[in-house]
This record gives C-alpha cells, sequence and structure tokens, in this order.
C-alpha cells in the first residue's frame, strides 16, 4: 500500500488511484551515539540542521559512511552494487518513477549526503495506515524533499543509511537528463520505493521549503 504527499497522485503498484494528503508531516527525530560510549541522544530538526546539532556535541564525530557516489550524476548501477556489499541493508527494487513532481537532482543529492552523514542512527516516521502513511519530512532545499512515510499502526524508526540507499536507487533509476540548450542539461527526479514488507516507503518529490 502507498502512503501519499500532497501535491502527487498516489500510484498504485499498476494503477493511479487518486488524490489524498498526507496524514501527518511532522518533524524529524533522530536517536544515535554521538560521543562513544556515552549512549544514544536525540535531536530535532531536519536532516542537515541534525548533523550541525551532532556536530557541535562531538567535532570528531564520523558518519556512518559516504554516499556510493560522489555525486548522483555519477551514479550507476555499479555504485548501487558497490552500495549494497557496502551494507547489506537491502534497497528495494519495488519502486515507480510516477510518483510526485519532477525536482532538480542536485538538492536531493545534496539531502542524500546529508542522510549518510547522520547514518550511525535512525529516522523516524509517526503511525500511519494502508493508504495514508505517517511521513516525515526528511530533507528539503530547492523545493525538493525526501520523505520518509509509513503505513504501520505504530511509529518507526529506520536506520538513514537505509533511506539513504533507497534514495539513491531512486536516482539511478529514475533520474531524467534532457537537453536545455547550449552546453547545459536539466536532470530530474521523482519517485517512490517501497520496503520489501510494503510497511514503509521512501519519496522523492516537490515540496515548498
Amino acid at each position: 500500500m502507498k502512503s501519499i504527499l500532497s501535491l502527487a497522485c498516489l500510484v498504485g503498484a499498476s494503477a493511479v488511484s487518486g488524490l489524498a494528503l498526507a496524514k501527518s508531516s511532522n518533524q524529524l527525530t533522530w536517536t544515535g551515539e554521538v560521543i562513544p560510549g556515552q549512549g544514544p541522544v536525540t535531536f530535532a530538526g531536519d536532516a542537515r540542521s541534525i548533523y550541525r546539532q551532532i556536530r557541535e556535541a562531538n567535532p570528531d564525530y564520523k558518519p556512518a559512511r559516504r554516499s556510493p557516489a560522489a555525486s548522483s550524476l555519477e551514479a550507476s548501477p555499479a555504485a548501487a552494487g558497490l552500495s549494497r556489499r557496502e551494507n547489506p541493508s537491502p534497497v528495494s527494487t519495488d519502486y515507480t518513477c510516477s510518483y510526485g513532481v519532477l525536482v532538480d537532482v542536485a538538492p536531493i543529492d545534496a539531502g542524500i549526503k546529508d542522510l549518510y552523514n547522520i547514518g550511525t542512527g535512525t529516522c523516524n516516521a509517526p503511525a500511519g495506515a494502508p493508504g495514508a502513511g505517517g511521513c516525515t519530512r526528511l530533507t528539503c532545499s530547492d523545493d525538493a524533499s525526501i520523505w520518509l512515510c509509513n503505513d504501520n499502526d505504530f511509529a518507526v524508526e529506520i536506520p538513514c543509511t537505509l533511506i539513504a540507499d533507497n534514495a539513491v536507487q531512486l536516482l539511478i533509476d529514475c533520474q531524467t537528463t534532457t537537453y536545455a540548450g547550449g552546453n547545459t542539461w536539466d536532470s530530474t527526479v521523482r519517485g517512490q520505493i517501497f520496503s520489501s514488507d510494503h510497511t514503509w516507503n521512501v519519496i522523492i518529490n516537490q515540496n515548498t521549503c
């Protein structure tokens, strides 16, 4: 079942099923260990502001790992394979590139890097329901956002690196590049990718930041 965001059509596995609003779009809370041996702490904000808070608490903080591609424009199936080898968490192959509104790739690429930067902890989404997921906006810049949506009737905490891995997969499979004249090209992306059990999903979509 699909979680739903405003500004986007709810796309079923094989058919469009209508328009609706998200049940909720709460603030991201991140939980993880910032200073080794001192236990987990919780910060709130978007991924970028949370990373700043982490670095303020521990200037020597090291992300779990970096994005498999230095830039999404360099992403490829080979890069995706590298991501899977480095992280045994499953990257989904159940996705649609028809969901949402096309957005520029650059802010999504930056948002993915922010998620990897906070990747030693978990990202949350509130309780939802099939067809009306509880959603958290994880990143947003230049009106392009990454969301985590939850179809369970209880809140979930998902490793931020796994969310980033699935967003990378959307970039690899759903990115479109068109000639914009002169020596310029426009790269855009949108889409929704599901966990293997269809209880949560990651969305790339347009959103006013």
